[in-house]
């Protein structure tokens, strides 16, 4: 939803004739900075609030919403104090996103988090050694 390279245009099959029944079927047209233009079901997409569909992007944002779906309290008072999350794209392809659990559930805006307008990371061990 957030990308800076392509445009998404969300409209009925019947819209460029001015008809706005809401029953009928719903395409979503991506037009990319190259001119390229894709045209699929509504019904077959997902809109996600990240720039590019990476896997490294995705393994953050499915991070957030794990931990949004999860009681991060319960989890740290289980002793879990880091969660990893592993998308990946083809054998050996693969984006690793690890975090600390946060005190208090928050879905993470992506960009910022990519950008390095979030807190930095402090990568941990997943037991501590006694």
């Amino acid at each position: 939803m957030k990308s800076d390279v392509i445009n998404i245009h969300r409209q009925s099959a019947d819209e460029a004739n001015g008809d706005k029944d809401e029953n009928l079927k719903h395409y979503v047209t991506l037009t990319c900075e190259d001119g390229c233009k894709f045209v699929m079901p509504e019904d077959d997409c997902i809109f996600l609030p990240i720039v590019h569909a990476t896997v490294e992007e995705l393994a953050i944002y499915i991070w957030g919403e794990i931990i949004v779906g999860l009681d991060p309290e319960l989890l740290l008072k289980r002793g879990i104090h880091t969660m990893e999350v592993i998308v990946a794209e083809a054998p050996g392809q693969e984006a690793v996103f690890r975090y600390e659990i946060p005190e208090k559930a928050a879905r993470f805006d992506v960009a910022s988090f990519i950008l390095g307008n979030a807190d930095e990371l402090e990568p941990k061990p997943c037991s501590e050694v006694g």
